[in-house]
């Protein structure tokens, strides 16, 4: 049975503002004084340095900008969630990983 997606189905609305927790869940994850908040990782994962084209620097750009100037919701489509937990998934800890991970797939 083939199942069909919809253009809805396609995207996701993530609350950049969403803060990170310790492994009890129980504190804020701080790093230099501040929160750490999804979407402080997801823009230091986009930016992040690393040996690509300048078309695909330039698209790492204006995603995370437009999670920046996002506020409370931004919408990313699927192909940006696959981007996003590439670019995490590369750069951070296990701890980070694994929440952003849990939230870009919905858990």
């Amino acid at each position: 049975m083939q199942k069909f997606i919809t253009e809805r189905q396609k995207k996701m609305k993530l609350n950049p503002n969403l803060a990170l927790t310790n492994f009890e869940g129980t504190e804020e994850l701080r790093e230099k004084g501040e929160v750490v908040t999804l979407g402080k990782v997801l823009i230091n994962g986009l930016l992040n340095p690393m040996d690509e084209p300048g078309k695909k620097k330039a698209e790492k750009f204006e995603l995370a900008i437009r999670i920046k100037m996002g506020g409370n919701e931004v919408e990313v489509t699927a192909e940006e969630v696959v981007l996003l937990k590439e670019v995490v998934g590369y750069g951070f800890t296990p701890l980070v990983v694994g929440q952003v991970y849990r939230i870009l797939e919905g858990r």
